[in-house]
């Protein structure tokens, strides 16, 4: 079994994003999401409009067995499209025997922008607490929001965060900035960090220490990772 990373930039990496997005709709179908198929109720009486049934199995809220794919990678491809050309971006792949089995979506960002696009996309007081929190953390400094990481578990079923410090050290030295975060509520994603990173990675509790459902982390790539 062959291995190989790579990083890219700006038209190149725009232009690698449909393969790299093959794995999106795979890596959000099992847990913690379930998010297999979209609800076609015109009247969204289902939360988010996700669910992990099939097409053709009938929805307990909505009673509509109709489904779409929760998601198409033309959209996504719409969507980070948007990202790349907007700012300096990077995307990162590992690759099993010539096949995408990891990718990762990261941007260079400040406070007001991280709290503006991922967290006052429908609350403003949201984005209002969220900035005041992250600029008690990081202040005016640029940082790294490691916007998407998943992988595909048809082309590698596990071990595929096993270089996640190196991953993350590789992203923040080609985006020039120290300082990396995230959120999320997926133990699979902050335990590496952890593992890696040791006690350069923050971990900041939901509702408790951060005004968010999901945890977020403050990886400082600077320090000693494994």
């Amino acid at each position: 079994m062959s291995y190989d990373a790579s990083l890219a930039t700006g038209q190149v990496a725009i232009e690698g994003l449909p393969e790299a997005l093959e794995g999106y709709p795979v890596a959000f179908r099992g847990a913690p999401w379930f998010e297999n198929t979209k609800c076609a109720d015109e009247l969204v009486r289902c939360v988010r409009g996700f669910s992990p049934l099939d097409n053709g199995e009938e929805c307990g809220i909505c009673g509509i067995a109709q489904r779409m794919p929760a998601y198409q990678v033309s959209e996504l491809v719409e969507k980070f499209e948007a990202i790349f050309s907007s700012r300096l971006a990077a995307l990162y792949t590992e690759r099993v025997d010539q096949r995408v089995a990891l990718t990762s979506v990261s941007w260079r960002g400040n406070v007001e922008v991280v709290a503006s696009e991922r967290y006052g996309a429908n609350n403003e007081t949201g984005a209002n607490e969220m900035s005041w929190f992250l600029d008690n953390q990081i202040g005016d400094q640029p940082l790294v929001w490691l916007d998407e990481v998943f992988a595909n578990f048809e082309v590698r079923g596990s071990g595929n965060l096993a270089r996640f410090g190196q991953m993350t050290r590789s992203i923040a030295g080609l985006l020039d900035v120290s300082r990396v975060a995230f959120r999320s509520v997926n133990p699979a994603m902050i335990t590496p960090a952890i593992r890696d990173f040791g006690r350069y990675a923050k971990l900041y509790q939901p509702l408790i220490e951060v005004p968010d459902s999901r945890t977020f982390v403050l990886i400082n790539t600077s320090g000693v990772a494994r």
